[in-house]
């Protein structure tokens, strides 16, 4: 399998929305449902991202038209320009979160979304030898089109998945029921409430097959994967239904295919600490460790050198910006130090990558130099 230690390309990023975090969910749900993410900042900083899988994650009926589309917010790592689709892949299995923020000199520019990096993970090859069985997750639960919404929820509680097959009387494949459509139904019906309602809705007593979505898509268990991977790009479907011989054995799910790529990367873990962050720093620590481990991939694919820990220390020097100072500790090949300092959190970061890896590799081919004189 491909290993994926390229950069983003900047054309699988798009444009997002930026919302405060007051603003009434209700006004947000159709952009959310049809873009599949929006940007949300606290204070004029970035505050986390809410999407489809985000709704998915609320687990009560009852929604109020007043609940900000803060609430919901989850924080994920951002991405830049150096950020490794290896990272990505593990950052999307990782985080409960359909996009994630991309950055540039301290500013959302747009939106990486879960599509994107399967184009990538489909061009590089990456599960061209996996089936969809290796994927899907099984057993499937079904429910029928009659049921009520809240025996829905009560299975997907039971069972903990997010979306249920629904069948018709004659146990044919309906829809799918995602948590997300009760939520978002529920949204809907709290818009139109009045104020005598206490700006309040219960969806219990809906049925099933109401609000099922029944833009589903089936695919042979044993087919090649990367079928299903194009079929979730070209027709921007979230699940799959599994068959074998035209009857559900299966649901795969794009979040099957990160996990699945997830476990095909190269398991190399790194021991990599930081120190020294402080309450603005520290939100940024999950970027700084993805950027670290980015570094470690990097310089491990010099012949000959492979990357044992990297310790860094983070100091925020007020009004002079920001302090750091790395250890890459090199297997049989001693400990690298770096040093830099600069106003931007971001470009400090950058610049200390530069240094690193320039810095090893000046260090190869001076050992390398020196066997030629011998």
């Amino acid at each position: 399998m491909a290993i994926a230690f390229e950069t983003i390309p900047k054309e699988l990023v798009s444009k997002s929305s930026v919302y405060d975090y007051k603003v009434p969910l209700v006004r947000l749900i159709e952009e959310i449902n049809n873009e599949g993410a929006v940007v949300v900042t606290r204070n004029n900083r970035y505050y986390g991202v809410v999407d489809r899988k985000a709704l998915g994650k609320r687990r009560n009926l009852t929604v109020s038209e007043n609940l900000p589309v803060g609430k919901l917010a989850v924080k994920t790592a951002i991405v830049n320009a150096g950020t490794s689709i290896n990272s990505v892949i593990k950052e999307f299995n990782a985080s409960s979160t359909n996009a994630l923020p991309y950055v540039e000199n301290n500013k959302v520019k747009g939106m990486l979304r879960r599509t994107g990096i399967l184009k990538a993970i489909l061009s590089l090859h990456m599960l061209s030898d996996k089936k969809v069985f290796d994927a899907m997750s099984f057993p499937i639960f079904v429910i029928e089109q009659n049921e009520d919404v809240r025996r829905a929820k009560d299975l997907m509680d039971q069972y903990r998945v997010k979306k249920l097959p629904v069948a018709s009387a004659k146990g044919e494949i309906y829809g799918v029921l995602r948590y997300s459509d009760i939520l978002r139904f529920g949204m809907k019906e709290a818009s139109r409430v009045s104020k005598s309602n206490k700006g309040t809705v219960s969806v219990g007593g809906t049925k099933a097959g109401d609000i099922a979505s029944h833009d589903f898509r089936t695919v042979d268990a044993d087919s090649n994967l990367e079928n299903a991977l194009r079929d979730f790009i070209n027709n921007k479907s979230s699940t799959i239904i599994a068959t074998r011989k035209g009857k559900p054995v299966g649901i795969l799910t794009i979040s099957n295919i990160f996990e699945l790529a997830s476990k095909e990367i190269s398991t190399t873990s790194y021991d990599v600490m930081i120190s020294g962050l402080d309450d603005y720093t520290k939100e940024y620590e999950s970027d700084l460790l993805n950027e670290l481990n980015r570094i470690a991939e990097k310089v491990d694919k010099f012949s000959g050198i492979k990357v044992s820990y990297i310790h860094l220390n983070v100091k925020r020097l007020n009004s002079r910006g920001y302090q750091m100072k790395a250890m890459v500790g090199l297997t049989n090949k001693g400990v690298t130090t770096v040093h830099v300092e600069d106003f931007n959190l971001y470009k400090t970061m950058q610049t200390l990558e530069k240094l690193i890896y320039n810095k090893i590799k000046n260090q190869k081919e001076l050992i390398i130099t020196n066997r030629e004189k011998d």
